[in-house]
């Protein structure tokens, strides 16, 4: 069901007014079937903001969205964390008592019968809940969904790192869910899934998205079937062929061509990318694997956008006018002649000899920016659940630069079997549209060391060489890539692409963009789990907003700042 704008703030109010705080943006909201807030739950998720650990809970949550069937347990860890609130909140809050009554008799309600669900779905599990909270009859349920029902609240009573712990023991025993490393293939319904259940699932769907024939160098052709290709996909033994095919077929042609991209590997993939690819698409191209989910996403992009397009316009205003006055402070005026202003005493004599009327004077400031603005968008799969705020975003800032006839670029990355993947929203041509911007879509890793340098290639075009340059990232802080780093010297030659590593290297690509001159800075919407990167990797140079409603002073803020500098430097 469609939410409208006012369902969505009651919902959001009654989060703000549970937490008695106002300074974020709720991780999620909870709707009755007809699409009204639920003040129970929406209660139980802003007294969570005081009784339990962010910095715990948010990577459990966000790894069962990446996981298999994220919906069924995303429903259960709610049931998990529902009893761990109202049990931790009932005595300084008796009125919960009565609103988990209400709730659990209105949320019966919702669900068909109950034998029209499988055994242990979530469903029934909630079903099964609801009726406890009402003292009913439990006498339909089986012995093992009871004992699901137990394993679930015993994991309520324990302390927070404790709770995600038990979680995860409870559905391994229950549903065989174990988490393991995405694979080369980087679908995310490989993490978190056991092997035997995924592979079976892809080869009954025919999901394993490798071409049938397969040339090498030789023009020799490898049949392969399906089986084979599982195998080959959950071994990580895939050819380099069928991943460039692979990546071509996701993301569409290259704009380079093969001598170009040499040059470009051989100049960025070194260090720890040594063994890494590179891959440059535009935006909108036809593919021929995530073809409708990209589509999908894209009008999901725009509807989001549209939903509240007033909202964005005024912020596109109100953007576009701070700049503007921070850019005519930075020019010297022109003097011309109008007909109105300052009279100019020396024209006067065009009105009687020329009837010429424009015999005032008046200052006019003709901003002119000798810089270009580069959006970089971390399109890993980690931005599932923002894309379409993340892709409004976006549009919004690119959009205020437009007004300005700022030249600005928009660029996503993410890296997908090895290969990081840059995809150009849009360029730097004043006529090119924004519209480009909805295409923005998540998958795979991000390798951002690897990415920060190798934008510099889209950078680097013709008649913007001499440009100053701003690099604005959209970021989660939080670089990680299933495809080893090279480390030459060690007996593996290898180690993971993720926590420390991929952090120092990250920083290492941001430093080498400041010695070129360029002013990097980051936009980062989330908690507290990333911030110790955010300043390692972009010192003082970035700004957290807690709500969408912040961003369009955040960012006003962080371009004033960055445009003094750029003036000092004059």
């Amino acid at each position: 069901m469609e939410l409208n704008d006012a369902r969505r703030k009651r919902a959001v109010n009654m989060v703000w007014t549970a937490a008695d705080r106002y300074d974020f943006e709720p991780q999620y909201l909870f709707f009755h079937g007809n699409g009204e807030p639920d003040l129970y739950l929406n209660t139980l998720e802003g007294l969570a903001y005081s009784c339990m650990d962010e910095e715990i809970l948010i990577p459990f949550l966000r790894g069962l969205e990446f996981g298999r069937d994220p919906d069924k347990f995303r429903a259960l860890a709610q049931l998990v964390l529902e009893q761990a609130i109202f049990e931790r909140k009932k005595e300084e809050r008796p009125a919960l008592l009565e609103l988990r009554k209400e709730y659990a008799r209105v949320h019966l309600t919702e669900f068909r019968a109950l034998d029209r669900y499988r055994e242990l779905s979530w469903e029934r599990q909630s079903m099964l809940r609801c009726r406890k909270i009402l003292g009913m009859n439990l006498g339909e349920f089986h012995k093992k969904e009871l004992e699901l029902s137990a394993a679930l609240e015993e994991a309520a009573s324990l302390p927070d790192a404790q709770l995600v712990a038990k979680t995860k023991s409870v559905f391994r025993h229950f549903y065989f869910y174990q988490a393991v490393k995405a694979r080369k293939s980087e679908e995310t319904a490989f993490v978190g899934a056991g092997l035997l259940l995924v592979l079976m699932r892809h080869l009954l769907a025919g999901e394993f998205h490798v071409r049938r024939s397969v040339k090498n160098e030789n023009g020799d052709g490898e049949e392969l079937s399906r089986w084979q290709v599982a195998w080959k996909h959950l071994r990580s033994e895939t050819t380099q062929a069928e991943d460039r095919a692979f990546v071509r077929d996701a993301f569409g042609p290259c704009i380079y061509s093969d001598i170009v991209m040499r040059q470009l590997e051989k100049e960025y993939c070194v260090g720890y990318h040594k063994r890494c690819r590179l891959w440059y698409s535009g935006s909108g191209t036809a593919d021929q694997i995530f073809g409708w989910e990209q589509e999908d996403q894209m009008m999901k992009n725009r509807a989001y956008y549209h939903a509240d397009r007033q909202y964005y316009e005024r912020c596109i205003a109100r953007i576009t006018t701070h700049l503007k006055n921070a850019l005519e402070e930075q020019q010297e005026p022109d003097v011309v002649h109008t007909n109105s202003g300052r009279l100019d005493a020396r024209a006067v004599y065009r009105i009687r000899a020329m009837h010429d009327l424009n015999v005032f004077c008046r200052e006019i400031v003709y901003p002119l920016p000798d810089f270009t603005v580069d959006l970089v968008l971390d399109a890993s799969s980690s931005r599932y659940r923002e894309q379409e705020g993340i892709a409004a975003q976006a549009y919004m800032i690119a959009r205020s630069l437009m007004n300005l006839q700022i030249p600005v670029q928009v660029v996503s990355f993410r890296s997908v079997r090895g290969y990081t993947v840059l995809q150009r929203l849009k360029g730097y041509e004043a006529a090119e549209s924004a519209e480009g911007i909805f295409h923005y879509y998540t998958a795979g890793n991000n390798r951002d060391g690897l990415a920060f340098q190798a934008v510099r290639a889209l950078m680097e075009q013709s008649g913007y060489e001499r440009q100053k340059r701003i690099v604005l990232v959209l970021t989660d802080a939080m670089p990680s890539d299933a495809y080893k780093a090279f480390v030459p010297g060690r007996l593996r030659s290898s180690r993971d692409y993720d926590e420390a590593l991929a952090v120092e290297d990250t920083c290492a690509a941001v430093r080498s963009l400041r010695q070129k001159g360029m002013r990097v800075a980051a936009i980062f919407w989330g908690g507290n789990y990333a911030v110790d990167n955010l300043r390692k990797i972009y010192g003082d140079s970035f700004v957290r907003i807690r709500m969408i409603s912040q961003l369009t002073d955040a960012v006003i803020n962080l371009l004033l700042r960055i445009l003094a500098e750029l003036r000092e430097m004059v």
